[in-house]
C-alpha cells in the first residue's frame, strides 16, 4: 500500500511540474501545489521524504532541465524537503565489488 501511495505522489508531482513548466508558473506556485499533493497522499509531514524521492528520481534524472532544478530549489527553500535527505539522494553510491 505504501509503494502505491509513493508512486501516486511521484506521478502527481511530476505531472504538476511539467504543467507548471508549460504554463511558466513561478517555482513558488508549483511548490504550494506539490505540498498539497503530499498532504493529500498522506505521505507524511514536512519535510517530506517521499516527495524528496519523487523529485530527485523523477525530475532531476528523468527530466533534467533548469526549471526542474528551480522547483527543487524552491521546495528546499520552502522547507518541504530536508536538504540532507536530498543531498543523500543526489550522492552517487559506490558499488561493492
Amino acid at each position: 500500500m505504501e509503494s502505491t501511495s509513493t508512486e501516486l505522489l511521484e506521478r502527481r508531482v511530476l505531472e504538476a511540474a511539467k504543467a507548471a513548466e508549460e504554463r511558466n508558473d513561478p517555482p513558488s506556485a508549483w511548490a504550494v501545489e506539490a505540498s498539497r499533493f503530499a498532504r493529500e497522499s498522506g505521505a507524511g509531514g514536512v519535510p517530506n521524504l517521499e516527495m524528496g524521492r519523487a523529485l530527485v528520481a523523477g525530475l532531476c534524472f528523468s527530466n533534467n532541465t533548469p526549471s526542474f532544478w528551480k522547483y527543487l530549489e524552491q521546495a528546499l527553500a520552502s522547507r518541504l524537503l530536508c536538504p540532507l535527505h536530498v543531498l543523500s539522494l543526489l550522492t552517487p553510491r559506490k558499488k561493492n565489488v
